[in-house]
């Protein structure tokens, strides 16, 4: 597994400022050098991100591009899955049915074919051989 990483000049094209992304990364170690410049951890990063914003002097539009940043960050991650609140369990059951069937199917049975993933999702019953 690859680690993810990210550089300032990456931050500046989410919408955060050049100043801001100095400011997220001066405090970080680089993990490396790509193309001349400096790349940081990606966990790294949005721990950072996330402690700048819970400063409470941030103006509104400033915190609403670092949100947004925020958002960027963390769709590069393969872990975040959107929780779905409010809904029923019959919902949140097809909700979450519908993001496994959209990431691909389990690595443990690659010979599955989508179709018998989808197969699955309307109760029949199949099996790998």
């Amino acid at each position: 597994m690859s680690a993810k990483i990210t550089t300032s000049r990456q931050l500046c094209q989410y919408g955060a400022s050049p100043y801001h992304a100095r400011l997220l990364t001066q405090g970080l170690t680089p993990v490396g050098v790509q193309n001349r410049t400096y790349v940081y951890d990606l966990s790294d990063v949005i721990t950072t991100l996330r402690a700048y914003l819970e400063r409470p002097q941030l103006k509104a539009q400033t915190r609403a591009t670092l949100e947004l940043v925020l958002h960027h960050l963390l769709q590069q991650l393969d872990n975040v899955i959107v929780a779905p609140f409010g809904l029923s369990l019959e919902e949140r059951i097809s909700f979450y049915v519908h993001q496994i069937l959209d990431r691909g199917l389990h690595p443990k049975f690659p010979e599955q074919s989508r179709d018998s993933a989808e197969a699955m999702d309307l109760g029949e019953a199949q099996f790998p051989s």
